[in-house]
C-alpha cells in the first residue's frame, strides 16, 4: 500500500502539501506542451502579419492547395523527416549526457548536432538558403552555402576528439555526399549527363542519401557514446537496489551471518553467479518481520 505525500514543512512547522509525482511530471510535459504551441501559434501570426498571408496558406497542405497529387515533392517532404530524426536522436543523446552530469564534451557535441539538424531542416523544408535569405536580406544563395560548409568544418574541428571515437567513416560518407549535392545545386550540372538526365534528381538523390547517412552516423554515435557513459560503474540493477534496501531495512537475524536476503537469488536479470550467497544453517528461518520485507521488495520488483 503505498502512503500519501505528507508534503514539506513551511516557516511555521506546518506541513505544505505536495503535487504527487505523477501530476508534478504531467504538469511540467503539458508545460513543455503548451509553451511549444504558443510558440508555434506566435510564429504563424506574426507571418500572417507581415505577408497579409490568408489563414488557409498557413494551415493547408501545399499539395491540397495547389491541387496537385499526393506524391509532389516526396523527395523534399521525406528529406525533412530524416532531418527530424537525426535531430531528435542528437537531442535526445546530449539531453541524457547532460542530466547524468557525465561526457560535457560529447554532450554538446550531440547538442550541436541536433541544432545543425534542425536548422538544415528548416533551410530544406522553407528554401530558406534559395528564397528567403537572398529575397529578404538580400544574402546570396552561394554565400550561404559556404556558410554552411564553414559551418560543418568547424563543427567537425569543435569536436575532433568526440568525432575520433565515433565511426567517423559513416560522418565522411555523409559529408561527401551533402559536397556532391552541393556541386549539382551550384553549377546546375552533371557532366556529360546534362540533358539527358534532369539535375534536380541527381542531386536531391545525393542529399537524401547524405541526409540518411547523417542519420545513421548520430544513431550509431548515441549508441556507442551514450550508453556506456550511462553505464557507469556506479549503476547497478534494480534488483540489487532491493536487497540493499531490504538488508538495511531488516536487521540480521542470529545465525544468518548478517548478509543480503535471498531476494537477490531469485531476481529477474541478475545472473546467479552475480548474487549474493546466504550463509545460514540447514535449520535457520527468518523471522516474520524480514520475511514481510521480503514479500514486499519481491512485489515491489515485479510491478
Amino acid at each position: 500500500m503505498e502512503l500519501p505525500d505528507a508534503g514539506s514543512t513551511d516557516g511555521t512547522g506546518g506541513r505544505v502539501p505536495r503535487l504527487p509525482e505523477r501530476w508534478r511530471k504531467l504538469a511540467v510535459g503539458l508545460g513543455i506542451v503548451f509553451v511549444g504551441y504558443v510558440a508555434v501559434m506566435t510564429l504563424v501570426i506574426a507571418v500572417k502579419l507581415a505577408f497579409h498571408a490568408p489563414s488557409n496558406k498557413l494551415t493547408d497542405d501545399i499539395s491540397s492547395l495547389a491541387g496537385l497529387p499526393f506524391y509532389t515533392g516526396m523527395f523534399s517532404l521525406l528529406g525533412i523527416k530524416f532531418w527530424a530524426i537525426a535531430g531528435t536522436i542528437a537531442l535526445f543523446s546530449g539531453v541524457m549526457l547532460s542530466c547524468a552530469d557525465r561526457g560535457l564534451r560529447a554532450g554538446s557535441f550531440f547538442l550541436v548536432a541536433a541544432l545543425i539538424s534542425f536548422w538544415l531542416g528548416m533551410d530544406d523544408a522553407f528554401r530558406l538558403h534559395e528564397t528567403v535569405l537572398p529575397s529578404m536580406l538580400g544574402v546570396d544563395e552561394k554565400l550561404v552555402l559556404a556558410f554552411y560548409v564553414f559551418g560543418m568544418l568547424a563543427f567537425v574541428a569543435a569536436f575532433l576528439g568526440t568525432i575520433r571515437r565515433s565511426e567517423y567513416l559513416l560522418l565522411g560518407i555523409a559529408g561527401f555526399l551533402f559536397a556532391m549535392s552541393l556541386v549539382v545545386d551550384v553549377t546546375e550540372s552533371i557532366g556529360p549527363l546534362t540533358g539527358m538526365i534532369y539535375p534536380g534528381i541527381v542531386e536531391d538523390s545525393f542529399k537524401l542519401t547524405g541526409i540518411l547517412a547523417w542519420a545513421v552516423y548520430l544513431g550509431h554515435s548515441a549508441l556507442g557514446i551514450v550508453l556506456p557513459r550511462l553505464r557507469g560503474p556506479a549503476a547497478r540493477l534494480p534488483s540489487q537496489a532491493v536487497s540493499e534496501e531490504v538488508a538495511r531495512q531488516a536487521p540480521a537475524e542470529p545465525g544468518m551471518g548478517g548478509v543480503l536476503p535471498a531476494v537477490a537469488l531469485d531476481s529477474p536479470g541478475v545472473p546467479h553467479s552475480e548474487a549474493p550467497r546466504l550463509r545460514t544453517s540447514p535449520n535457520a528461518r527468518p523471522s516474520k518481520r524480514r520475511r514481510v520485507a521480503l514479500t514486499r521488495a519481491r512485489r515491489g520488483h515485479t510491478v
